[in-house]
């Protein structure tokens, strides 16, 4: 399976002491076949997590529900190995993406526009 930064996949791996299957977002590549990724839930814990915008024009691409407001916690990574994706569900892009990466500090990340 071929994984790109920015992509939204299942995982179940273990955060806030729960293992259950929840939509994480990819951010880079990370040793040994792993992903850095940020868990995305639909409860806001405080830290100062993303609120992604169902009526923003780019949600559709997340593969999100429409039906429950979606938060990306970005605090720190957490480095995911391969075998906890699932599938696909979507792709943070367009302004959401660089809205999301000015809001997490991560302009460094934004992706390289042709000219």
């Amino acid at each position: 399976m071929t994984m790109k930064p920015f992509e939204i996949f299942i995982a179940e791996f273990s955060w806030k002491g729960c293992e259950d299957k929840r939509p994480w977002l990819i951010i880079e590549h990370a040793p040994n076949g792993h992903f850095n990724c940020f868990p995305i839930s639909g409860e806001d814990y405080g830290e100062g997590a993303f609120q992604l915008d169902q009526t923003d024009r780019d949600f559709g691409a997340t593969g999100l529900s429409i039906s429950k407001t979606c938060y990306i916690h970005d605090e720190r990574f957490y480095r995911l190995p391969p075998q906890s994706f699932g599938r696909r569900r979507g792709t943070l892009g367009g302004n959401l993406l660089l809205r999301f990466l000015d809001a997490a500090g991560l302009n460094h990340l934004r992706p390289k526009t042709s000219t």
